[in-house]
């Protein structure tokens, strides 16, 4: 995520030229359901339910079980994003990280706890953020503009605050 990106969708909403496709879709989707997404997600953090905020963020569309557990993991709870720098470091693969939304609800709930898991058997929440900071701050990667890991923490944290604003 590009300092240009967040302050794009900061400045032109929807209609962010960053926003195509079903990213817009979701952005959208965001926007009208954010009272009880933001209510649901204070309910997951008061009982400390990764699974339960995962199911929430899930549901967006656009979202997969990687951006739904950093949705989560930016809320503080125990689980992370296994995103394709992760499956990559730790030899996953994409299987491992999907959620096909037509699964029936209860093997949606099953994979979703597989996943909270996974997360917790590669070091938790901190040390996922810790270690993909790290990661991605050592790679050449277009449009990004990440000096360091604390330069890579601080635009998801900036964004993740512009979002709640």
């Amino acid at each position: 995520m590009s300092r240009s990106f967040v302050r794009d969708v900061a400045r032109h909403g929807h209609d962010s030229a960053w926003l195509f496709g079903h990213k817009r879709t979701g952005f959208r989707y965001l926007a009208q359901h954010q009272s009880a997404l933001l209510a649901e997600a204070q309910a997951c953090v008061n009982a400390c339910d990764p699974e339960r905020a995962v199911t929430a963020f899930a549901a967006v569309p656009c979202l997969g079980l990687a951006k739904a557990g950093f949705l989560a993991q930016c809320l503080g709870l125990p689980v992370g994003c296994l995103d394709t720098h992760n499956i990559a470091r730790f030899g996953l693969g994409r299987s491992d990280v999907r959620l096909e939304k037509t699964l029936s609800k209860a093997s949606q709930a099953k994979r979703i706890a597989a996943y909270v898991r996974l997360c917790d058997d590669f070091g938790g929440a901190e040390d996922l953020w810790d270690s993909w900071c790290s990661y991605v701050a050592g790679r050449q990667l277009d449009l990004f503009e990440y000096a360091d890991p604390f330069t890579v923490s601080e635009i998801h944290v900036t964004a993740t605050q512009q979002w709640h604003s």
